[in-house]
């Protein structure tokens, strides 16, 4: 008998419609390794002439975001999208509490936080965009009439040759840090490396990459050498990423450090 045929093909990905209005045009397509910062089964970029890469969005798949509660004087809050307000899609988050990534669709919408168990009693609103394809952190920082929704992309592929360790700030109190990662029990002096220089609040460092090892995460005041912080220790390997929040206290002299989310164990 004759073979049986071969199974149907396994569809990995899925790109709407893309014209091409010159003939001239090169368009080369880079298939990668699975990348557990976007939400396909598989990236691809779109490479052009110039070489420049941009991602392509799977058009099956639906981007995520979380929100990280970063205002240690507001309450308890849940969150709803697009004015929806017969669905949570945050379920209440207290200060320096992280939410579960949830799907949105990759529109301009409204993100309302409100008190919990309350949808009229909105505490926060404002418009937010998460690209096709990629996962989002919004902090929510600051303090009532200066509260703020933060996006920021969780961009950072592991890669085998550093690990990688953002920092975002959002104290109100200290509007300039400084950031050292440092061997274990240095005492920081006016020779000390500065790994980033006057972090300003509600931005963050971007992906730093120190090299693979242990070290002592210490923050101080920008003109300033005494830690502001208890230091944490974090000890990487390469491919591993840390994402660390700078979170005010009760005491307004000084900051927390919040490890939210890393791929250590």
């Amino acid at each position: 008998p004759p073979p049986p045929p071969p199974p149907p093909p396994r569809l990995l990905r899925r790109q709407r419609q893309m014209c091409i209005r010159d003939r001239a045009t090169r368009v080369t397509y880079a298939i990668f390794d699975p990348d557990p910062t976007i939400t396909a089964s598989i990236a691809v970029n779109l490479i052009s002439a110039s070489g420049e890469s941009n991602n392509i969005p799977d058009s099956r798949v639906l981007p995520v975001f979380r929100v990280l509660h970063a205002s240690i004087t507001t309450d308890r809050v849940e969150g709803y999208l697009n004015s929806d307000f017969g669905t949570i899609v945050i379920p209440d988050i207290g200060f320096g509490e992280l939410s579960a990534y949830t799907n949105i669709d990759p529109l301009p919408m409204p993100l309302t936080l409100t008190d919990v168990g309350n949808s009229g009693a909105p505490v926060h609103e404002a418009e937010i965009l998460v690209g096709g394809n990629s996962k989002h952190t919004i902090f929510f920082a600051g303090e009532p009439g200066t509260l703020s929704l933060l996006n920021y992309r969780d961009d950072a592929r592991p890669l085998e040759t550093f690990p990688q360790v953002r920092i975002a700030n959002m104290s109100v109190n200290f509007g300039g840090v400084n950031v050292y990662i440092q061997a274990p029990g240095t005492v920081i002096e006016a020779t000390t490396p500065i790994q980033f220089i006057g972090v300003p609040t509600q931005l963050s460092t971007g992906y730093l990459t120190p090299e693979a090892g242990t070290y002592e995460i210490t923050i101080t005041q920008l003109t300033e050498l005494t830690p502001i912080a208890t230091p944490i220790t974090i000890d990487i390997v390469d491919g591993d990423i840390v994402d660390i929040a700078i979170l005010d206290t009760v005491d307004p002299a000084i900051v927390d450090l919040l490890i939210f989310d890393s791929t250590l164990p």
